[in-house]
């Protein structure tokens, strides 16, 4: 009677760890953040560049190229992106530029805290972090590139 117990009670405990734990993994997305790091750098021009605290979306080739050109205009090739030349590219992805803004000092950088998606928009949440308390005075400006999936949905980017 006590093994008829026991078996009644681990059976249906084993079988959920082995099947409901097998099926979590299918279900997992690849980047949970729901974005990707293309870059991350610094702009050395003091503001020349023309960027604010600001973020720009890129949605096709000519806008990135134009980012690019800025970006490079005062700093040596800063940033390239290795993106497909391809127009397929853009159907399924944006490029999301995203800059603090210029600041007398280094020691400082960008972390994408938050990515979310309510019904009409999607959300990156950008939080400021000074790393360095006593960073060399350099007149400087932070960015990061990211990819994210192309949405319908419109696009809000915070500060933090």
């Amino acid at each position: 009677m006590r093994n008829s117990v026991a078996y009644f009670i681990c059976i249906p405990f084993f079988l959920l760890i082995a099947f409901g734990c097998g099926n979590s993994k299918n279900t997992q997305s690849v980047n949970k953040r729901g974005y990707e790091l293309l870059e991350s750098g610094v702009l050395d021009g003091a503001g020349e560049e023309g960027f604010g605290q600001e973020y720009i979306a890129v949605e096709n080739m000519d806008q990135l190229n134009d980012v690019l050109k800025r970006m490079n205009s005062v700093n040596e090739e800063i940033s390239s992106l290795d993106i497909p030349a391809d127009k397929t590219y853009f159907e399924e992805k944006m490029i999301l530029f995203i800059f603090d803004e210029v600041r007398d000092e280094r020691g400082y950088d960008l972390e994408i805290s938050k990515t979310y998606s309510t019904p009409d928009h999607m959300h990156v949440d950008v939080q400021v972090i000074k790393e360095v308390d006593d960073a060399p005075t350099v007149v400087s400006q932070y960015y990061k590139v990211i990819e994210m999936e192309k949405s319908d949905k419109s696009l809000i980017v915070t500060f933090l």
